[in-house]
């Protein structure tokens, strides 16, 4: 009984982690712009994994996983700036990483994995109506009661004026590139498991409509790229010839039919410009590519344990000033902590995508596990397009719970 008090709990934790707004918080922490709910939270995590999590009886995946952590506790040493490979060491270890374990503490059952993916679509129909009421009164209302996150402390502020004019919706986020990856990846996860006041066609589809909408309203190419991509895929890979011919019929049409709506508008100029245009565009993948090239040669200086934790980021910043501006998460790993550790992150995906392909196999009235790789799939392009922290621990969640998912389902109580 109290296991099943601690899970509940730990659930309501979850649902306040994507829900409660960055910017209301400490400022005085060394390494940490804010210490607020969204960073409080994954640090109970950790202490209720500390106090609860078995690490007698461990499963494969967390095995990799601890050595994974591991190495990063060990680049620490090797650093030339111990201090910042600290911070670097802390905020993964009390904020990224537990995002890892919780599934294998809250998912005993069938049971408790549909309250988990019920919270999931409660917090992805929240985002909706955040997102499209921001964009259209072009107002974020917690913008009003924000102590920390000034506007020069935020990454991309002007993100929307500058690409359309408008403001690009961030929801509880501080900015704008979180909230679209966070959303992207749960639009994909809610699908696992329909609640029942969801489980109609007619609500499927409003959700489904005017998730994708609000989505759009982020401005981000990642997350809209990610978005198309994958629904495309999602649609092309079910077994009916039928339903694929309405997909591509119902696509094609709506698409003609938005885009004469658009015409001679702000958003035809931004679809133009930073969609179909990514090629010519100064912030498109030239630089991309520019600032991978960078980093990976960073990388290469020092192959196998890399340059210590953090240090990607800090010869970006008060470095040696590599003149690139961002990078994509599997390049991090691999300039802060070498070869060794992106191979055993590698092992860890490759282990998950091995039990996610036994789970998609599976028939099963309740659960969707197609979605599972869709939601996987969109964390993974997104960090590796333009990496943001605020998203590492829905990656690790992910990882994790396509993990706990197989275990209850290889060996069912």
């Amino acid at each position: 009984m109290m296991l099943g008090n601690l899970n509940n709990k730990i659930l309501w934790l979850l649902l306040g982690f994507f829900i409660a707004p960055y910017g209301f918080g400490l400022t005085f922490i060394p390494g940490f712009q804010s210490i607020d709910f969204p960073k409080i939270i994954p640090f109970v995590f950790f202490i209720i994994i500390i106090l609860k999590f078995d690490f007698k009886k461990i499963d494969l995946s967390v095995l990799f996983f601890l050595i994974l952590v591991l190495l990063h506790f060990f680049s620490v040493f090797y650093s030339s700036q111990i201090n910042n490979s600290l911070v670097d060491l802390f905020s993964h270890l009390f904020l990224f990483y537990p995002g890892f374990l919780i599934p294998f503490l809250i998912i005993k059952s069938e049971k408790s994995l549909k309250k988990l993916i019920t919270i999931i679509n409660i917090v992805v129909v929240l985002y909706i109506l955040l997102s499209i009421t921001e964009f259209i009164f072009q107002v974020n209302i917690f913008d009003f009661f924000r102590n920390t996150y000034s506007k020069d402390s935020r990454f991309n502020d002007q993100l929307g004026f500058a690409r359309l004019g408008f403001k690009a919706v961030m929801g509880p986020f501080a900015s704008t590139l979180p909230f679209a990856y966070t959303f992207v990846t749960l639009f994909f996860l809610k699908d696992l498991f329909k609640p029942e006041k969801l489980n109609k066609k007619f609500i499927e589809g409003l959700i489904t409509v005017f998730g994708v909408i609000a989505i759009c309203f982020t401005l981000s190419r990642a997350a809209i790229f990610v978005l198309f991509f994958l629904m495309i895929f999602k649609n092309l890979l079910k077994t009916k010839f039928r339903t694929k011919l309405w997909f591509v019929f119902s696509f094609i049409t709506i698409s003609i039919f938005v885009w004469n709506q658009i015409q001679d508008s702000p958003i035809e100029t931004y679809i133009e410009t930073y969609i179909f245009g990514i090629t010519e565009s100064s912030a498109g993948t030239d630089l991309r590519l520019s600032n991978n090239l960078i980093d990976l040669n960073f990388a290469l200086e020092s192959p196998i344990l890399g340059h210590g934790a953090g240090m990607l980021r800090f010869n970006k910043i008060d470095g040696v000033d590599l003149g690139s501006s961002d990078s994509s998460y599997l390049l991090s790993i691999f300039a802060d902590r070498g070869f060794f550790s992106i191979s055993i992150l590698f092992i860890i995906i490759l282990i998950t995508f091995k039990r996610y392909y036994f789970l998609s196999k599976l028939k099963s009235i309740d659960f969707n596990y197609r979605s599972l790789l869709f939601s996987f799939g969109a964390i993974f392009l997104c960090i590796n397009s333009s990496q943001r922290s605020e998203v590492f621990f829905l990656f690790f969640f992910l990882l994790g719970l396509i993990n706990k998912i197989y275990l209850i389902n290889k060996n069912p109580c």
